[in-house]
């Protein structure tokens, strides 16, 4: 294999929260097929280490990592300045990589296919872009930026240009693709929908399912669980206000793991109603991933309704494939609605109604014969179309295209 792809992202291994996680697993499902694969990333934020090796070899590939500022990501300021200087040591990078290289790259930040595409005219690029989220749209559905802002027209019209000269603009939904091919002028130029995974091959071997719920006195409890980002788009009040609903019932616990802009939020939420039915964690080490969703007996992921179609939650591929019965809240036109309709693998919630939630969350936890059926579907949606060496197996025969 003599094609060499470089590799574009902001978070990368050891940073495996969000999008770190999941391209890092691409990534080493790639080399594992012989792709050879040069990543350019930043210094991780969110490690206890001060910094690791800024050229390192991992499992084949090749990781660089490229000079950016870091600030607490959980800073709207410190992230924009994270972005800032990572993109500029990127566009650096990309003046001197050699001329058709082939190029993956993400919108980690968002605007790094842009850069990409600047550089076109000279470099002749066939690069590939991943969209993970749709910008200036998510801009615009949290209320920062308006349809008419001059920022907003210059991001669609930046766009419309990078994906016209991409060789191919991956989307991880099919709601989102209905968006990203309002872009294309051309009629028999589109977006290739390719779907989120899961790497079943290690969320599914769990070497001690009883750790986290003996490690949090959870024995006797119904634990709902909730692991990942908490950002401004999920509906995390929702969330809450349900928990309070159900606080009488005291075998059943909410158990949150992970970090984002409205886990203060939640943490403020329930020490002024005084609830003694929910915990706050941090992110677990990948290899213990496995073992903490064995210990939720629901899983819980959602979109707010305004952001379907500009993002899918990676969480919800990890919870099926451990077979987790698993509640989202998020519209009936989100990707994952789409996915739960035809597996029949879960239940869709409206993320507005803390009310529908707390229903759904009883009906699981009293129907044993509907959380195995969810769990067994789940397990099958994996197994069938959604895992790592059937997706990774996609991105590789595009990336080997001639």
């Amino acid at each position: 294999m003599e094609k060499r792809v470089y590799v574009f992202c902001q978070l990368f291994y050891p940073e495996l929260i969000s999008s770190g996680q999941t391209v890092t697993e691409l990534c080493e499902a790639l080399a594992k097929k012989g792709l050879p694969l040069t990543i350019y990333c930043s210094q991780p934020t969110l490690t206890e280490q001060k910094s690791v090796k800024k050229t390192l070899s991992y499992q084949g590939m090749l990781i660089h990592r490229l000079w950016s500022t870091r600030f607490n990501k959980l800073s709207l300021i410190g992230k924009l300045l994270n972005h800032l200087s990572f993109g500029l040591s990127s566009f650096l990078t990309l003046l001197f990589l050699p001329k058709n290289s082939i190029i993956l790259v993400f919108t980690n930040p968002p605007f790094l296919p842009i850069l990409v595409r600047f550089l076109y005219p000279i470099k002749r690029f066939c690069y590939h872009v991943v969209i993970f989220d749709v910008y200036p749209e998510t801009l615009i559905a949290a209320g920062l930026l308006t349809q008419s802002h001059l920022l907003s027209r210059w991001l669609s019209s930046q766009n419309r240009s990078t994906y016209h000269y991409a060789a191919h603009v991956i989307v991880i939904g099919r709601c989102m693709k209905k968006i990203i091919d309002t872009y294309f002028d051309h009629p028999h130029k589109n977006s290739t929908y390719i779907p989120m995974w899961s790497d079943d091959a290690n969320i599914q071997k769990p070497n001690n399912a009883s750790f986290f719920k003996q490690e949090w006195s959870l024995q006797n409890h119904f634990v709902i669980g909730y692991a990942g980002n908490m950002a401004k788009f999920h509906p995390i009040e929702t969330i809450m206000n349900a928990a309070l609903l159900l606080k009488s019932s005291s075998d059943i616990a909410f158990v949150f793991v992970g970090e984002g802009a409205k886990k203060q939020f939640a943490q403020s939420f329930v020490t002024s109603h005084q609830l003694t039915n929910c915990q706050f964690h941090s992110y677990v080490d990948r290899d213990q991933l496995p073992n903490l969703l064995a210990s939720f007996d629901c899983g819980l992921l959602g979109l707010t309704s305004n952001h379907t179609g500009l993002s899918v939650p990676s969480k919800t591929f990890g919870l099926l494939s451990a077979g987790v019965p698993t509640i989202a809240c998020c519209s009936s036109e989100s990707e994952i609605s789409q996915l739960f309709t035809d597996y029949d693998c879960g239940i869709i919630s409206d993320p507005d109604n803390a009310e529908d939630l707390a229903k759904h969350i009883l009906l699981l936890k009293n129907n044993t014969n509907l959380s195995q059926h969810y769990s067994r579907q789940a397990k099958k949606a994996i197994n069938d179309r959604f895992n790592l060496e059937f997706i990774s197996d996609q991105y590789f025969q595009l990336l080997i295209q001639p």
